[in-house]
């Protein structure tokens, strides 16, 4: 019985070791990346014209620039408020733009939570 513990405990240490290591691999997106995959996700639930695209563009390259700016420092505590407050922001003005009218449920700015 103990040999089944030793070795199930052996297969589980190694799955850890492996997940933690993967996990550190994992590179961060940069501000131009995250912009630009939220715009090709917008783009394509939402079938934007190019005018609309090029302004969904330009306004998920500042908020993730911003993003950045608040990430970089302080602790976890004091980065949710302005986190918060830029995700209302940007969800304002999304809203502002001619795109609107066709979100839907799973648009990025219906899953945002102001």
């Amino acid at each position: 019985m103990t040999t089944i513990v030793k070795k199930v405990s052996i297969v589980m240490l190694c799955m850890l070791v492996g997940f933690s290591v993967s996990a550190q691999q994992r590179q961060r997106m940069n501000a131009e990346e995250r912009a630009q995959r939220e715009s090709e996700t917008m783009k394509k639930e939402l079938n934007l014209s190019e005018v609309q695209i090029h302004k969904v563009d330009s306004i998920s390259l500042v908020y993730a620039k911003k993003m950045d700016e608040v990430m970089a420092g302080g602790g976890r505590g004091k980065k949710r408020a302005p986190l918060l407050a830029q995700a209302a922001e940007k969800k304002k003005e999304y809203k502002t733009h001619p795109t609107h009218h066709k979100q839907n449920k799973n648009h990025p700015t219906k899953r945002m939570k102001t």
